[in-house]
C-alpha cells in the first residue's frame, strides 16, 4: 500500500506550510525578479538625480555670493526677515499686539510706539490699497521705485532755510523748529509681512509731518485729532479711525465745538477730495509755494476760526494763569501778614491796664456771668440729677 507522504510544517511555528501550485510559485518568482531588477537598474539614476540636484544648489549658492562680491555689495549683517528689523508673527499675535497697543495708545496718545505698532497689526488691508494708488500715479510709481528717505541726513536744511517765506521747505522748517521735531524720531517698520508693504507704512509716518504743514495744523491735541481725520479718510488705516474717534474725548467743550462746526468738516472734505498724499514726491517741491501745492493736491487752506480761536485760546491761557498767580500772591502776603500779628502778640507781655470807670463799670461788666451762675444753680437744686453740670 502506498504510503502519504508527511505533510511539511514550519520550524518556527509548527503549523502546516500551505501549499502552492507550480504556476502559482513560477508567478510570484517572476516577479520578485522584475522588481529586483527594477531597482538594481533605477538605482544609479535616483542617485544621479539626488547629486545633480546637491550640485546644482551648491552652483547657484556659488554664483551669487560670486556677484555679490564683484558687484561690491557688502555683507555687514544677516537677517532671516524679509527687511531689517523684521519680526514674523502670526495672526493671533497680530491681534493681542494690536489689542495690547490700543489700549496704551488711549490712556497715552503721545505714545509713538504704541500707535505705531497699532497701525502696522491693523493696516494690511490699506496698505494694499495705497500701494495699488501710489501704483496707479506716476509719480507714486517713481516713489515706491526710488525708495527716497526724509531724514536729516537727506535733507538740506542750509538750503531749506534759505528759501524765501510761504515757500513748502522753508514753512516745513519752520513747522519743525517751532515744535522741536525731528523726522528721525520716526519708528522703523517690524511687524508688516510684506517689504514693500513697509515701505508705504514707513512713509506714510515720514510724511505725516508734512501733512501738518500743508494742512496748518500744530501739535496739539485738536491738531492731531483734525490731522488723524484727514489721514483717516485719505489713507483708510484703522489706527487713523480710531485715534479720530476717540481723539475728541481729550478735548474741552470749546475745542469740540470748533472740531464738530468748523474744522472736522473741513478735514473730512480736504481728505475725499484730495490726491493721494503718499504719491506726491515732496523732496523735489521744497521750493514750490505752500498755495501752488495746496491747490496741486486740492486741498483748502485751514478755516479762520481755527486762528481766531487758537489766538482767543492762548489770551484766555495768559490772563488765567496771570489771574492765578496774582490770587496765590495775595493770599501768601495774608497768611504772611497773620502770622507776623500772632507772633508780635506772643512776644508782646501781658499788662494789666487799670478801669478808668472804676469798681462799678467792673462789676456791671461781670453781672452777666453771675447772673448765668445762679441760674445754673437755681436748676440744679429743683433737679437733683444737674448738680454735677452745676
Amino acid at each position: 500500500t502506498p504510503t502519504e507522504e508527511p505533510t511539511p510544517t514550519d520550524k518556527r511555528t509548527g503549523r502546516p506550510r500551505k501549499s502552492f501550485s507550480n504556476d502559482a510559485a513560477s508567478s510570484t518568482h517572476a516577479q520578485y525578479v522584475w522588481i529586483t531588477m527594477w531597482q538594481r537598474l533605477s538605482n544609479p539614476f535616483i542617485r544621479l538625480n539626488q547629486t545633480q540636484s546637491y550640485l546644482t544648489s551648491k552652483w547657484f549658492k556659488a554664483l551669487l555670493a560670486h556677484r555679490l562680491f564683484t558687484s561690491g555689495a557688502e555683507l555687514t549683517y544677516s537677517y532671516d526677515g524679509l527687511y531689517p528689523g523684521h519680526i514674523q508673527t502670526t495672526s493671533f499675535q497680530k491681534a493681542l499686539l494690536a489689542i495690547g497697543s490700543g489700549v496704551a495708545a488711549l490712556q497715552d496718545p503721545y505714545r509713538h510706539d504704541m500707535v505705531a505698532v497699532l497701525g502696522e497689526t491693523t493696516g494690511h488691508l490699506a496698505l494694499i490699497n495705497l500701494r495699488e494708488r501710489m501704483k496707479n500715479d506716476p509719480e507714486g510709481y517713481t516713489i515706491l521705485t526710488e525708495r527716497p528717505r526724509i531724514r536729516l541726513s537727506t535733507l538740506d536744511l542750509e538750503k531749506m532755510a534759505s528759501l524765501p517765506d510761504e515757500s513748502f521747505g522753508r514753512e516745513y522748517l519752520r513747522f519743525l523748529e517751532d515744535n522741536k521735531v525731528t523726522p528721525d524720531s520716526r519708528a522703523e517698520v517690524k511687524f508688516v509681512d510684506n517689504e514693500e508693504l513697509a515701505y508705504i507704512m514707513l512713509r506714510y509716518r515720514e510724511v505725516h509731518d508734512l501733512l501738518h504743514t500743508l494742512l496748518g495744523m500744530p501739535t496739539n491735541m485738536l491738531g492731531e485729532v483734525a490731522v488723524k481725520w484727514f489721514e483717516a479718510t485719505q489713507t483708510g488705516l484703522p489706527m487713523c479711525a480710531l485715534g479720530a474717534l476717540l481723539g475728541p474725548l481729550r478735548l474741552n467743550a470749546s475745542r469740540l465745538q470748533s472740531l464738530f462746526t468748523s474744522l472736522g468738516p473741513w478735514a473730512l472734505q480736504n481728505g475725499r477730495r484730495a490726491r493721494c498724499v503718499l504719491s506726491i514726491f515732496y523732496e523735489r517741491r521744497w521750493e514750490q509755494s505752500l498755495e501752488d501745492l495746496r491747490r496741486e493736491l486740492n486741498i483748502k487752506p485751514p478755516p479762520l476760526t481755527l486762528m481766531q480761536y487758537s489766538d482767543a485760546a492762548v489770551s484766555q491761557s495768559k490772563r488765567r494763569k496771570q489771574r492765578s498767580v496774582e490770587g496765590l500772591s495775595d493770599r501768601v502776603q495774608h497768611s504772611a501778614r497773620v502770622r507776623l500779628v500772632k507772633q508780635q502778640r506772643l512776644a508782646q507781655p501781658v499788662q494789666q491796664q487799670a478801669d478808668p470807670l472804676g469798681p462799678r463799670h467792673n462789676l456791671q461788666g461781670n453781672l452777666l456771668p453771675c447772673v448765668a451762675v445762679g441760674i445754673v444753680a437755681i436748676i440744679a437744686g429743683q433737679h437733683p440729677r444737674l448738680t454735677v453740670v452745676a
